[in-house]
This record gives structure tokens, C-alpha cells and sequence, in this order.
């Protein structure tokens, strides 16, 4: 059993050392001198007044001593020698003192503020969390850091006015990384901020909604931390703001294997994949933006290494990147004094339409877009020219698929409105074009004949399309002769497909019973215009008496 003067002796020792944890550092002056550092005198007398101690001076070397010589402790623990005369064998003779003694804490000054900024500057932890990490974090550093406490914890109070956080965010991180590490599912509630500007979990049948996770990565990225997890019912990912989560629970059951979940892998995914944590697969995107220093350092804090910066033409430079589309879009249009998509084609075609909503709702309610006379007159001439080859079967799907979503977009504002200004132009030019197609043939003539009669409708048939939940995006094509059962014809402008020349060319279920319906239309026309015109001989001859 050891004596009570051994006991003494360790516990001594350890709040010596802990003296040298709070009061030292290894920090020095501009002339190399330590700033933090204690004599033994200076020990003996905190430890009496701190722990209420006394050892004399021998007892606190030979303290000092076992710990530089510990294994634990050889490299955490420094001092200064200084010469002294000294008295040894009844003779005077030269000497060495131990003296300013001090502790090599693990972090430096510059790695401490570091870690205090990010938790000052954290999103998602409360103020009490955040003052309370702060202080254990200055401990890490020794005097000089726990003296700019107070300092730290002053900022934060400028910062935590409107700091919303959720409070059991640690906790969720400590069950989120056993989960993960265990393959276990999780439970939660997922939620969303309200107008009190707190949480409030998502409803589900007029109950809080129960989420059932298989766990698999924590991602950090936008000063945010998410989990990258999978529903069992799907084989994609799907990500979750962990400061969003609520009433996390480990289950017993345990977690889908990765490999039968898509997207999800151990490999670090760039910056540009990550942007906003959007679900789905990275592509190809091709943008242009402003050649300027500050637009370049920009893109390269938000997109990270993997972007590819091309030549710099005219004041722009193109730059390619693999992300996520929707993000992309999101980013684009963030920065779209500076950014222009260029592929893909319908990326570029969604923030166009983006855009124009946008623009109707900054323009005091009204709908009409201001179009250029010249951007009509070249319109009309690109649907003559489509007109021409369509007669010669030399129809190009691009072409007609891009002038299509021109003049969709072009009228869709007018949807159920007044025909005003350059727009009568264009009209007209569609109904005369439309008009000439009126011989049916089973061709791509009949298929522009259909899309011009179409764009025509979005603005003549104002009861119809009022009446009628029509997505932006789409183009109904109206089937004035439907037999009973039979419906509208849709197309999705973003996605303008070769297939639909072939659906159009067949719109009706006998093309030949149509062709004949057609004919006789047509002659039945003729011989009323020859009746007319006979009519209108006779009514022109002198009267006889």
C-alpha cells in the first residue's frame, strides 16, 4: 500500500504540471526572451495559493525533474539553465540553475485562432455551444490564448444576435459518426424554419414525418455540415443539413451496403460536384465569364481546382467544369452580371426561361416582353427558311427545335392577352406560313404545318388556353378534327425530339382518310369561290329596260 507521502508526491506532480498547462507557454519576445514562464519559486507559491500545497524548493525541482524525464512529458516540458557559484566539497566552483520553466502546448498561437474563428463564425452552433468550445479550445493554447478569450467570446455577442442554431447539433454529429461507423440506420426529424425563425419538423399526414436514413458520409461544404445518406425504397443519395436534424436515434437495423446505392463512393468529390449539395449525377457545363481578376478568384472559390479555364476572347473567358446541372443553374444565375451557360443547350434554355419569369415579376406586374423589331424580322425569316426546306424534306431538327422555343417563349406572355405591336407582325407571318401548309401530306411539311398552327393557338385561342392548366415549358398541339377519345399532342420545348416530326406526321389515326377530307375541303372552297366570283360578274352587268 503506498505511504501517504508517496500519494502526496503524484499528486503534487500532477498539479504542477497543470500549472504549467494554465500559466506557461512557449511563446517568446522580439529578442527571444520566453513571455510565459515560471521560476521554482514561482511554482511553490501557485501551488499553495491554487491548491493549497507547500513544498519547498527541493521538492518542486525534484517534481519538475520526474516529469521532463517522463516518457509522457520529455517533450511538453523546457526550461532555461542560468550560471550560478556554487558551493561543492567545502570549495566554490561554477554551477548550473533550472529556471523558467514552461509547457509546449500542442497547438501554436496561429493553429488556436483558427479553430476559435471557425467556431465563431459557425452557422449551425448555438451561442452557449460556441462559448463553451471556446474555452477549451484557449486551454489548448496556454496563457497567451485563454488571455484573448474574453476578446473572442466580445465578438461573438456582435455575431449571435441573429445566429439561429440548432441546439442538439453536437449531439446529432456524435450519434450520425457511431452510426456511420457501426452500419446502422438512423432515425429523425427533418426540418425546416418557420416564421418564429425556428425549426419545425415536416409533416407527413398532419404528424411530424419520421426519416428513416441509411448514414454513409458527413460532407462539409458552404461553412455547412450534411449527411450523405440513402431511403431504402431508392438506390440514389439524397443529402441533409445536420442542422436541420432533430430527435436523432441509432437503430438496431443495420445500413444498405454502398454498393447498391448510386453516387455514393469513399473518393473526395470536387468543389464543383458539391456546389450546394444538390442530389444527381455531375455533367459537362460550359459557361463564359468576365476576364477580370476579382470574377476569376470568384469562380475558383466556388468551383475549386476542377474548373478548366479556356482562352480569353473579347473580354470573357470559357471554363469547364463537371457539376451539378442544378446547382449550376443556382450559381449562374447568382452571379449573372458575370456568368453566361453556354452547354448544355437545355441548361442554357432553363435560365433563359428563369430569367423572363423573373424579369415579369420586377416589371410592375406586366407580362409583355420587349422584343427588337430586328429579333422579329430575323425570327420570321428563320421560319420561312424552315418552311422552304421543309418542302424539299431537308428539315433540321435543331433548327426547327431552337425557332420553335423562340417563338414559344416569344408569345408565351400573351397567353389569353391583346396581340400589341411588333407581336401582330410575327403573327401574321405564322398564320400566312401556316396557311400555305393547308395540303395535307404525310411529310415534315405537315408536321411545321402543325407546330405554326400550334404557336398561332397560344395567343388566338385566349378562352382555351385561359381555361387550360398549360405548363410554361410545353406546347399543346390542338387538335380541332380529334375523334372522340382522342387527345392534344404535348411538347416539351426543352426537349424538342426528332420523334415528334413522326408523331405529328401521324397525328391523325388515318392519314389517307385525312388527305381525302382534305381534298374535298378543298374543292368544296374552290366551287363556292367560282359561285362568288360568277355572282359578282352578274351583279356587275348594266341594267336593261
Amino acid at each position: 500500500m503506498p505511504s501517504e507521502t508517496s500519494e502526496r508526491k503524484k499528486i503534487s506532480t500532477l498539479y504542477i504540471l497543470e500549472i504549467l498547462k494554465r500559466y506557461t507557454d512557449d511563446t517568446y519576445d522580439s529578442e527571444g526572451k520566453p513571455l510565459h514562464c515560471l521560476t521554482q519559486a514561482q511554482i511553490g507559491e501557485k501551488l499553495y495559493s491554487d491548491y493549497g500545497i507547500m513544498l519547498d524548493r527541493k521538492a518542486v525541482s525534484r517534481a519538475l525533474d520526474d516529469l521532463y524525464y517522463s516518457p509522457e512529458y520529455c517533450d511538453k516540458i523546457v526550461y532555461d539553465t542560468v550560471s550560478r557559484r556554487v558551493i561543492k566539497d567545502g570549495k566554490p566552483g561554477d554551477g548550473e540553475m533550472k529556471t523558467n520553466y514552461r509547457y509546449v502546448h500542442d497547438f501554436d498561437a496561429g493553429e488556436i485562432r483558427m479553430l476559435i474563428n471557425a467556431v465563431l463564425f459557425s452557422h449551425h452552433l448555438s451561442e452557449r455551444e460556441c462559448k463553451a468550445l471556446i474555452k477549451k479550445i484557449s486551454i489548448l493554447g496556454g496563457i497567451d490564448q485563454r488571455s484573448r478569450m474574453q476578446k473572442h467570446l466580445f465578438n461573438l455577442s456582435l455575431f449571435s444576435a441573429d445566429r439561429v442554431a440548432n441546439e442538439s447539433m453536437l449531439a446529432t454529429l456524435d450519434v450520425l459518426d457511431e452510426a456511420i461507423d457501426r452500419g446502422r440506420q438512423v432515425s429523425f426529424f427533418y426540418n425546416y424554419y418557420g416564421k418564429d425563425k425556428k425549426l419545425h419538423p415536416k409533416q407527413e399526414n398532419g404528424e411530424d414525418k419520421i426519416y428513416i436514413v441509411n448514414p454513409y458520409r458527413m460532407v462539409a461544404n458552404n461553412g455547412r455540415f450534411y449527411l450523405r445518406g440513402n431511403y431504402d425504397k431508392y438506390d440514389n443519395v439524397t443529402s441533409f443539413r445536420i442542422d436541420k436534424i432533430t430527435g436523432i436515434m441509432l437503430l438496431d437495423t443495420p445500413s444498405k451496403s454502398k454498393r447498391r446505392v448510386k453516387g455514393i463512393d469513399d473518393s473526395a468529390k470536387t468543389e464543383a460536384e458539391l456546389l450546394y449539395m444538390q442530389p444527381g449525377q455531375a455533367e459537362r457545363i460550359v459557361f463564359k465569364v468576365t476576364d477580370s481578376e476579382n470574377v476569376i478568384s470568384t469562380v475558383v472559390d466556388w468551383l475549386g481546382k476542377s474548373v478548366k479555364f479556356g482562352e480569353s476572347d473579347g473580354g470573357t473567358i470559357t471554363c469547364t467544369v463537371k457539376a451539378n446541372r442544378d446547382a449550376m443553374r443556382f450559381w449562374a444565375m447568382q452571379y449573372s452580371d458575370y456568368v453566361e451557360i453556354i452547354e448544355p443547350e437545355s441548361l442554357r434554355e432553363e435560365i433563359k426561361t428563369a430569367l423572363r419569369d423573373t424579369w415579369r415579376k420586377y416589371n410592375d406586374g406586366k407580362d409583355t416582353l420587349i422584343e427588337s423589331d430586328e429579333n422579329i424580322k430575323k425570327l420570321i425569316a428563320e421560319w420561312r427558311q424552315i418552311c422552304r426546306d421543309a418542302k424539299e424534306n431537308k428539315t433540321d431538327i435543331k433548327q426547327l427545335a431552337a425557332a420553335v422555343k423562340r417563338t414559344h417563349l416569344m408569345l408565351l406572355p400573351l397567353r389569353g392577352k391583346a396581340i400589341e405591336g411588333q407581336y401582330a407582325e410575327l403573327i401574321l407571318a405564322l398564320k400566312e406560313m401556316r396557311d400555305t401548309f393547308m395540303m395535307p401530306v404525310v411529310s415534315a411539311v405537315q408536321s411545321v404545318n402543325l407546330l405554326l398552327a400550334a404557336l398561332v393557338d397560344e395567343v388566338e385561342h385566349k378562352k382555351w388556353i385561359k381555361d387550360s392548366d398549360i405548363p410554361d415549358d410545353t406546347l399543346i398541339i390542338h387538335n380541332r378534327t380529334r375523334e372522340e377519345g382522342k387527345v392534344d399532342i404535348t411538347i416539351d420545348i426543352n426537349n424538342f425530339e426528332e420523334g415528334y416530326l413522326t408523331l405529328l406526321q401521324h397525328a391523325d389515326k388515318n392519314a389517307e382518310d385525312s388527305r381525302k377530307m382534305y381534298a374535298e375541303l378543298r374543292e368544296r372552297m374552290r366551287e363556292k369561290q367560282e359561285r362568288m366570283m360568277g355572282k359578282g360578274k352578274e351583279d356587275k352587268k348594266p341594267k336593261t329596260d
